[in-house]
């Protein structure tokens, strides 16, 4: 492959899986407001569905079979476009997602990895010690500032 400059990263192209942000009104009571989601933050049709897919723990492989392309051809795609292969690419968005949800939500870390289309907690968890060095359950402690929890609807 050609040393091609990205034309997108993978933060900008990150789909929270938050729909609402928690603020307090005038009388101190919670309340959760729509969050403006970027559902198309490349204007690439083929890369767009793929995020969305991801964030909604969707597999690579079913993407795959759905858009009509093999596993090689997203791979090229996702090359070209972000510098990473498809494998890579789907390791790290799902690993910010997956740390989104351990940092912001209360859900516990099997809950966490089924979000993420991990049929086996221990898969992720692997994939976050690998990441971090550290456990998810001490990403979530160690990561979590006070004021997360509940600071985001889903």
């Amino acid at each position: 492959m050609p040393n091609i400059t990205p034309q997108f990263t993978l933060e900008a192209l990150y789909v929270s899986p938050f729909t609402a942000r928690r603020s307090f009104d005038d009388n101190g009571t919670t309340v959760y407001n729509p969050i403006e989601r970027r559902t198309a933050p490349s204007g690439i049709d083929l890369l767009d569905s793929y995020v969305r897919h991801l964030t909604t723990g969707g597999r690579r492989e079913y993407f795959c079979r759905s858009a009509g392309l093999t596993t090689g051809e997203l791979s090229v795609f996702l090359q070209l476009l972000t510098g990473l292969t498809a494998v890579e690419f789907s390791r790290r968005y799902v690993l910010r997602l997956g740390t989104d949800l351990l940092r912001f939500t209360e859900m516990d870390v099997c809950d966490v990895a089924h979000r993420c289309g991990f049929s086996d907690a221990a898969i992720f968890y692997r994939l976050v010690r690998s990441a971090y060095k550290i456990t998810p359950q001490e990403y979530h402690r160690r990561f979590r500032k006070k004021g997360d929890a509940g600071r985001y609807a889903i």
